[in-house]
This record gives structure tokens, sequence and C-alpha cells, in this order.
């Protein structure tokens, strides 16, 4: 008699779903896996009893074999495929019966794979289902997947200002109920006292270290943070890894900002998610920001050739949307640290971008490109100073910039003035506007600008 697991879970199920199967594995099987189907055929006519007169090994195996001369291995390999048929079968009910987790799947699909306008009907239809649901630590798990889907679709264009608040709030609203709920079921038979628990393990270990980097942020927390990553990286999850990447990113940039270190150890990082294979995204993108900040860190540290080379080995992993604007912009951030001036404003006059900080950054290099012009021929004088004027009316009037940026752009201009109007015999005036500029807490071209006093100190 065939007494197997396959066939205790054939009897576990209810008659309705073993009609449900019959026409399904008769509608997709009979054909190209006649045997499995014809075993399904004698295994379902036993149901529910299994009389061993019908569950003979060796009956069932001359039946779907047509072979006298009986084969356990044979027998074996078929059973296992027709459980893992009925196995993935009731997975698909499941799922199918239950229409939140059926919705968060899809949802699931849609969002890695940029599918919006599918997206957000099938998120305001399982936000409506779960209204209805009754309460449960179930239904609050059902709320934080959609707040961490939503924030991922949302990161797809845009991740400087993303807003975590209703994420987080998700999460502590169904991890604080089902704590509580636990604690209260201790009480009604647990032998033991429940005791917070102290996490050892590698996922929360990595992000104890990046937490850690908020209050203790120095090039030696950031070198021991990177060397950490390098060796354990390899073990996280794709999608999960990317965020890792993501936030040790953020921190070391404040890092760099605040301290004036090297900009090789924002370069390093985006090496280490290319050799993780986490660089590029799953639909085969990788973000605007990315593209452009991987060859900014570049040219500060004068890699031209390496900015050059990921310039063009990247370009095709842009969104098509913004590609040509965002490969012209950067190709002309390359041109100008190769002094090719005339060439960068050729290409700058190409780019159309709606991008508010590519056109904050596009108005800023022809700035500086008529600057350097200017240094040069002084027929440029008119149009550089037509440029400042209205990068100066851009940057304090327009809606769509964040103030950070506002006040950084604003104090690149004031500094740039004063650098234009200083008289190089004046060492006192140089060292001031100097000081200054250090001493200013947000500023755009910082290191440009520090060049151009540098310079105007040499003509001295």
């Amino acid at each position: 008699m065939i007494n197997s697991k396959l066939t205790e879970l054939i009897k576990a199920l209810p008659s309705s779903t073993i009609k449900k199967f019959n026409n399904y594995i008769q509608n997709h099987f009979s054909q190209q896996h006649t045997q499995v189907y014809q075993l399904w055929s004698l295994l379902r006519t036993a149901y529910p009893n299994f009389d061993p007169t019908k569950t003979d090994k060796n009956k069932i195996y001359t039946k779907v074999f047509k072979d006298i001369n009986y084969n356990e291995n044979r027998l074996a390999k078929i059973m296992t495929e027709l459980f893992v048929i009925l196995e993935d079968f009731i997975v698909f009910q499941q799922v199918k019966e239950d229409k939140i987790r059926r919705n968060l799947h899809l949802m699931n699909f849609y969002q890695k794979n940029q599918l919006d306008r599918i997206f957000y009907p099938t998120l305001k239809e399982t936000e409506k289902l779960l209204v209805q649901e009754k309460e449960s630590g179930r239904k609050y798990a059902s709320y934080y997947e959609i707040e961490i889907l939503k924030l991922m679709i949302e990161q797809t264009y845009e991740h400087r200002n993303l807003e975590f608040q209703d994420v987080y709030d998700a999460l502590q609203t169904f991890a604080m109920g089902e704590a509580i709920r636990w604690i209260n079921l201790e009480e009604t038979g647990s032998r033991n006292q429940l005791i917070l628990p102290n996490p050892n393990n590698l996922f929360y270990n990595i992000h104890y270290r990046l937490a850690s980097l908020k209050d203790n942020l120095n090039h030696q927390s950031i070198s021991e943070t990177y060397n950490y990553l390098q060796d354990f990286l390899q073990y996280v999850e794709e999608e999960e890894s990317r965020e890792i990447i993501n936030i040790f990113l953020s921190h070391a940039i404040r890092w760099v900002n605040q301290s004036n270190g090297s900009y090789q150890i924002l370069i390093d990082i985006y090496d280490l998610a290319i050799r993780q294979h986490i660089f590029i995204h799953n639909n085969n993108t990788i973000f605007l920001a990315t593209y452009k900040n991987y060859i900014t860190c570049c040219l500060k540290m004068k890699q031209i050739e390496q900015a050059a080379h990921f310039l063009e080995t990247y370009k095709n992993f842009l969104p098509k949307e913004v590609r040509d604007d965002a490969y012209h912009f950067n190709k002309a951030q390359i041109l100008f640290e190769k002094g090719a001036f005339d060439q960068v404003q050729t290409i700058l006059n190409t780019i159309k971008s709606t991008d508010i900080f590519y056109k904050i950054n596009q108005r800023r290099l022809f700035i500086k490109t008529f600057y350097e012009l200017l240094q040069q021929d002084g027929k440029y004088f008119d149009i550089y100073q037509s440029y400042c004027v209205a990068f100066k009316k851009f940057i304090y009037t327009d809606e769509k910039i964040p103030e950070y940026l506002r006040d950084a752009n604003k104090s690149f201009l004031k500094i740039l003035q004063k650098i234009e109007n200083l008289d190089t015999q004046s060492t006192t005036k140089q060292h001031k506007i100097l000081k200054e500029l250090n001493e200013t807490p947000s500023v755009a071209e910082r290191d440009w600008l520090k060049d151009k006093i540098a310079f105007r100190m040499e003509e001295e």
C-alpha cells in the first residue's frame, strides 16, 4: 500500500478541493505529464479512505508504467512530481481565496516592474479591503507591507526627500500590538516570563552598525563599517542590500561634507554595490542621482577617465525619459574638468530637464563655464552677468527648490560675486573671503570656489 506524505496530503483535502484539483491537473498536466496524471487518477479513486486493495504499490506501478518489473525509484519520482504540483495548487488556492494577500503579491510585482497605472488602483482596492477587515495582527502586518511598497515605488522616481514616518508608524502599530498580545498570552499558561530579546544576527548587526554612525561619525567608523559590509553584505537579500548601501552612503556623504573627508570613500561604496551586483535595480535601471553622484565623486578626485568610463558604461541603465539629458549634463561636467569650455556650452544648450536638481546644476555649470571663459576673454562679461542675474532670480523665487539647496546656492552666488570683485592686490580681502567660505556651513561648489580664490592669490 502507498503510504506517504503524498497520501497524507490528499487525505487532508476536502472533497471540494479534490474536485478543483482534478480539473486543474486534467487541464494542465494530462498531456505532457501522462504518468503523473495517471497516478493522480488512481489515487483519486481511492480517496478518502485509501483502501489497501486500491493503493497496492505493485498494482499502481503496473497501471501507470505498463511494466511488471517493479521499480521503487521510478514510482517515487512521479509521486514527488505529483506532490509538488499539488502543493503549488494549494498555494494558488490559498492566495486566490485571500484577496488582501493576493493584492499584496500583485502590488509587489507591479512595484518591481514600475507598473504604476496598475499599482495604484490595486493599492486603493486593498486599502478599502483592510478597512473592512476585522481587527488582527495580520491586518496591521498588511498595512506595514503596503506602506513599504508605497515608499519603494516613490523611491523609483525620487529618493532625496522621501517621507518614512508612515512606514515607521505602521511598523510600530503592528509590532507593539503583537508584543502586548504575546505578553498577555504569557499570563495564560507559559512557565517562563517573557524577556526582551537581544538580537544576534547579521541583519541586526549591520543595521546596528549603521545606526551607530549617527552619533559616531569619523574616518575610523566609516572605514570599519565599509570593511564589515565588504565581508558580509553578500549574505543579505538583494533589495535589503541596496537599502543598506543607500543608508551607508547617506552617512558617508554627511561625513565628507562635515569633515572635508575624501570623496574616495563614496566611490568605494558605489564600487562595492557594483561588485555585489546590486548597483543596477531589478527593472534594469539606476537612479538619476546615483549616475550623477558617481561621476561627481570621480571628478572631485581628479579621476576624469574613470568618470568618462562610467558615463558611457551606465548611460543605457538610466530611465529612458531622462537618459539623454542626464548623459549630456554629466558629459558636460567631464568636459568642464578637461577645460573644453566651448563644448560644455554646446552640450548644456541641448538639455531640457525638468528635474529641479538638474536644472540647478545645469544653470550653475553655465555660470562656472562663462566665468572661466571670462578669465580668458573679456567679451564674455555680459553673458556671464546675465546668467548670474537669471540664476539668482531662479534660486530666490522658484518654490520647488528645497530650502537647503536654496541656501547653498545663495551662498555660492554671494561668494562668487566677492571673488569676481576681488582686487588681486588685497591679500587681506582674499583671506577674508576664504575665511567666510570655510565658515559658511552650506555652499554649493565649495572646492571650485576655493580654487578660484587660490588662483587670485597666485596672481598677486
